[in-house]
């Protein structure tokens, strides 16, 4: 069986035993399958090669079954494999004790982080989600991880077990009238509390940024992909400010409009590459790439200052630019 033949076979399992077509119902119906899988790979580990290939069969079934619409309230768009591998081959440059996703959806995150030269000792994934814990817990069974740990519970609003020597996230992408009233009180009163008031109107991705810089170690890689627009908004300028008071900007990595980045959603995206703690730097290196997206070496490279093909900015880290 192929890989794309596993997705259909999952989500028409799926679709044959849920009560009915509410995302609900689907999201339930593909809950319990999981764990029936999963008992199925701890007795025949053998049997799945076209799950463990480096497609996220799992991922792909949920998008499948939960449309864009219905996912959007939650922010859940998942990690392009690009992107995902961008990210960790950057991060994993450094040895990594403890490697955190704190949105850890499907998991793609860390496996691709797992399947690089030098993986972390460690991994943590955590999410509010018991869906996307249980997508996460298949693909690790179906990898055979044993350094992956998974954890239920809110970024935002509870403590980190140990402080993480990396972190790589794909954020909630929810807009801030998006998050419960309630949430959103808690979530900036916690910031306040550790010295950062910021604006109401900060989207959920921005906010689970700021957070991933307060629970790094020092030292500590952060690979973060957002959207680009909050850059350009009124509050973007204090969170901006504070970034660059802690950490020292490695790297800017810009999508254009024209490349349709998260399946699902109309929006550009950024991947920014942090260190915190490193002296802060005046620019940062800045690639601009369009629709056809180039080797991930190869942009790698550029940021590096290496020779490529791909043409190198060097963003201005001021209060104006």
């Amino acid at each position: 069986m192929t890989a794309e033949g596993a997705v259909v076979e999952l989500v028409e399992r799926v679709r044959a035993s849920a009560t009915g077509p509410e995302p609900a119902a689907l999201r339930a119906a593909l809950e319990r399958e999981l764990g029936r899988l999963g008992r199925q790979v701890r007795a025949h580990p053998s049997r799945w090669g076209a799950w463990a290939d480096g497609v996220d069969v799992v991922g792909t079934a949920y998008e499948r079954l939960v449309k864009a619409d219905q996912r959007r309230a939650a922010g859940q768009f998942q990690t392009p494999p690009w992107a995902a591998q961008l990210m960790a081959t950057w991060l994993t440059e450094e040895p990594i004790e403890l490697l955190l996703d704190p949105g850890v959806g499907s998991g793609r995150l860390l496996l691709a982080a797992a399947a690089q030269p030098r993986p972390p000792q460690r991994m943590l994934g955590l999410d509010s989600d018991p869906v996307a814990l249980a997508m996460t817990r298949l693909n690790a069974k179906l990898r055979r991880l044993e350094n992956l740990s998974l954890r239920c519970g809110d970024f935002l609003l509870d403590a980190v077990p140990a402080a993480p020597t990396a972190i790589t996230a794909n954020p909630p992408f929810s807009r801030h009238h998006a998050i419960p009233a309630p949430a959103k009180a808690a979530i900036h009163a916690g910031l306040e509390e550790r010295g950062l008031k910021v604006s109401r109107l900060a989207p959920l991705h921005v906010l689970f940024l700021l957070r991933a810089l307060d629970v790094v170690a020092e030292g500590g890689r952060l690979a973060v992909l957002t959207t680009s627009w909050w850059l350009d908004a009124n509050y973007g300028r204090q969170i901006e400010h504070h970034v660059r008071n802690q950490a020292r900007v490695d790297g800017l990595v810009f999508f254009d409009e024209s490349h349709s980045f998260f399946a699902g959603a109309k929006t550009t995206a950024l991947i920014t590459l942090l260190t915190k703690g490193a002296k802060p730097a005046a620019t940062a290196p800045a690639v601009q790439l369009g629709a056809e997206l180039p080797a991930v070496s190869e942009v790698l490279r550029a940021l590096c200052g290496r020779s490529t093909s791909l043409t190198v900015e060097e963003a201005e880290l001021t209060e104006a630019r």
